[in-house]
């Protein structure tokens, strides 16, 4: 692997040329050029050290010994250009002044004399074998073969709830998000290896177009990372809620987010919107125009089963429909657009250069995995190999789970259910659970539930209004759930908690949606997170509103940047928050409602998501993996300890902006999430390969 793979950077013609400086070397020494004891050490002496070519033997022809030092020049820009440009190195054609080692003629015995006649023999034999290698016709099997990546029992898939797979462009690797991290699989092995520096909770994972990188968003934002491993790169720190992204050529990621299709350089930089819509977007492409992207949308909330497939040029703005129902759309070089629909892959002939289709869509695989909140889990490669994740019972299913301090765990049963958990909240007495909740096939109907704790059985669904009713908080008294819906324009709802009585509308959406946070401890106020529609603005602010009155929210955070994640003192004097005022999302403290009049920084090196202990004397929060404790004092004043690790695990964080865990009244213990194992659930996803898939597309679909 030349200096320039490793790295994960543009490789051509050049890479070649030092994998034959490499084999020189060897056939010549008897020893590889750059050995080490593993694949990381080997990596990095090829990118730190030079090679000895005095090892070489010294009857070996000195243009023999250039030419190998053309060859492994670390600066491809000094390497020799092409396979074909090594005779004429040989015969010293880049040479200056050929300087011969001093060897006696009268000493030089018939095996000396020899040597140089093979060298040079067998520098010929390694370059015809070089060169037909390469112009020899590459012949793709007509065979189908199908094969089964299995998801071991301790590695099972993370962050279900967004895209999970995906294939490299040129066909050689699957990647897959684990709860240990990125693994790779070369399809040409038998093993899946971790991509070291991917243990942190990501999701959205997808290739470079050269294949020699994967991008993913992560709580710090969109990164970077060689497939061979290593430090991921921070390409964007705001783009966190990606939900979908292609990778070009020219080395521009286009993504989806929120309302609209965005795109920057994959080295940093500024990013631009250059699509905006109105809904929500997810799957974008280019065509090979390099002037039409085509992307999925759907309507707030609405779930991609009710999406639409859009083409729309960069140029003149203009967008129209391809597919009226349908998602994940992807245009391939067969000249089809493939799509899907409940978990089944379509395909039509289409011409990208006229957006028109010829004859209708064909079942083409069924049982696709849909991402509930990002792309279909599926991924089609240029050589026409096929990956998909099986449908499987388990998938979109997470495990509750207490954690103690000491980072024990005891697993939470929920009635048997196989739908999937978000925003857990346990009632002020602890004996009851709610939560969002929605089935894997119904990601567009999502609920809050009310699980007992105490007594067991089956959970109580306490909202049906077909559309999207999420992120409950409880109100002090224990009788009642606040929460956001988007029924009849969307708003902040108030319901008994056991699933009785009326629903009242306590704030309507306008331009924003009004998202619950935490609720006075008389109950008579809450505070609430407001997102603007437009993700290009600031963010998040937090708002107040009076519960005991007709009241519209009035801001109590208002800033040009985000502000989220707040949680009321048990006394109700201080606000813990997430910002990132710092330029990363730190975790502070101001005095409630007077919130301007004083700031402290609880967290160190980043955090999200604080709580309370019920006693007001320590403040939790989450820092990537780790969940960090800090002792809080308020009398006679705000005085605020160090953070401390109090344990850590790959538990589910959702993403930035839904928190998915919660802390126990009785301050010893955690509600965590994970996602479903094999010994819960009997039948576990499988990664599908089908590759030649092609061949079976164009028999399907004729053109």
């Amino acid at each position: 692997m030349s200096p320039e793979q490793a790295r994960g950077r543009f490789v051509d013609e050049r890479t070649d040329v030092w994998a034959l400086g490499c084999l020189l070397f060897e056939m010549l020494t008897g020893q590889p050029a750059f050995a080490g004891e593993d694949v990381m050490l080997t990596l990095a002496r090829v990118l730190d050290r030079d090679t000895d070519l005095s090892s070489i033997p010294g009857t070996i022809s000195p243009a023999v010994r250039h030419t190998i030092a053309l060859c492994l020049q670390k600066d491809p820009d000094k390497r020799i250009a092409d396979i074909r440009d090594v005779r004429l190195a040989l015969d010293g054609a880049f040479d200056s002044e050929i300087v011969r080692p001093a060897v006696a003629a009268g000493n030089r015995s018939v095996r000396q004399r020899l040597a140089v006649p093979l060298a040079a023999g067998l520098v010929g034999v390694a370059i015809t074998a070089t060169a037909a290698w390469q112009l020899w016709p590459v012949q793709t099997p007509d065979a189908i073969v199908r094969f089964a990546i299995e998801i071991p029992e301790d590695q099972p898939l993370r962050n279900t709830v967004w895209g999970t797979v995906t294939a490299s462009p040129d066909g050689r690797y699957v990647a897959y998000n684990t709860s240990q991290g990125l693994m790779l699989r070369d399809l040409s092995l038998l093993d899946s290896r971790l991509i070291t520096g991917t243990e942190v909770p990501l999701g959205e994972p997808f290739f470079s177009y050269d294949s020699q990188s994967i991008a993913y968003r992560t709580n710090d934002g969109l990164v970077r990372i060689s497939v061979v491993g290593g430090v991921p790169i921070l390409i964007d720190e705001t783009a966190v809620e990606i939900t979908g992204a292609s990778w070009e050529s020219g080395d521009r990621i286009i993504f989806s987010r929120g309302r609209g299709l965005w795109q920057i350089p994959a080295g940093g930089g500024p990013y631009e919107q250059i699509i905006e819509t109105n809904g929500l977007v997810s799957s974008p492409q280019l065509l090979p125009d390099g002037d039409t992207v085509i992307y999925s949308a759907t309507a707030e909330f609405g779930g991609w089963n009710n999406g639409q497939v859009f083409a729309a040029t960069l140029s003149t703005g203009e967008t129209r429909v391809l597919i009226e129902r349908g998602s994940a759309a992807r245009y391939l070089p067969t000249g089809h657009l493939v799509y899907v629909l409940e978990g089944t892959l379509f395909g039509r002939a289409f011409d990208a250069s006229t957006l028109s289709f010829s004859g209708g869509p064909v079942v083409l695989v069924e049982g696709i995995t849909q991402a509930p909140f990002g792309s279909a889990n599926y991924s089609i490669a240029q050589n026409g190999t096929l990956v998909y994740l099986a449908d499987a019972e388990s998938f979109n299913r997470n495990s509750l789970l207490w954690v103690d301090r000491q980072g024990r765990e005891t697993p939470i049963t929920t009635g048997g259910t196989t739908r999937l958990h978000l925003n857990p909240r346990l009632s002020p007495n602890g004996t009851q659970l709610a939560f969002t909740s929605f089935a894997r096939d119904e990601p567009d109907n999502q609920d809050i539930w009310v699980y007992d704790l105490a007594r067991g059985g089956t959970p109580t669904r306490i909202t049906r209004s077909n559309v999207f009713d999420w992120r409950p908080v409880w109100t002090p008294d224990g009788e009642s759930l606040i929460y956001t819906s988007f029924r009849d324009g969307g708003g902040l709802y108030r319901r008994s908690a056991d699933g009785t009585g009326p629903e009242v509308q306590l704030s309507q959406h306008t331009m924003n949606t009004h998202i619950p946070e935490s609720v006075s401890r008389d109950g008579t106020e809450m505070v609430l997170r407001v997102e603007p529609e437009s993700i290009g603005s600031a963010g998040r602010d937090l708002y107040r509103l009076q519960l005991d009155s007709d009241a519209t929210p009035e801001p109590l955070l208002e800033e040009d940047y985000i502000e989220a994640f707040s949680a009321l003192s048990p006394d109700g004097r201080w606000l813990a928050y997430t910002s990132d005022l710092s330029g990363e999302y730190e975790i502070y403290i101001s005095p409630y409602p007077n919130v301007n009049d004083r700031r402290e920084t609880v967290s160190i090196d980043g955090g999200e998501e604080p709580l309370w202990h019920p006693n007001g004397t320590e403040l939790f929060y989450r820092n990537r993996s780790a969940v960090m404790s800090v002792s809080i004092q308020t009398e006679p004043e705000l005085s605020v300890g160090v953070p401390q690790v109090l344990f850590t695990g790959q538990y589910w964080d959702g993403d930035a902006s839904r928190p998915n865990y919660d802390i126990h009244p009785d301050g010893d213990r955690f509600l965590m999430m994970r996602t479903g194992s094999a010994e819960e659930f009997a039948s576990e996803p499988r990664i599908i390969v089908v590759q030649n898939w092609f061949e079976e597309l164009e028999r399907l679909v004729p053109r």
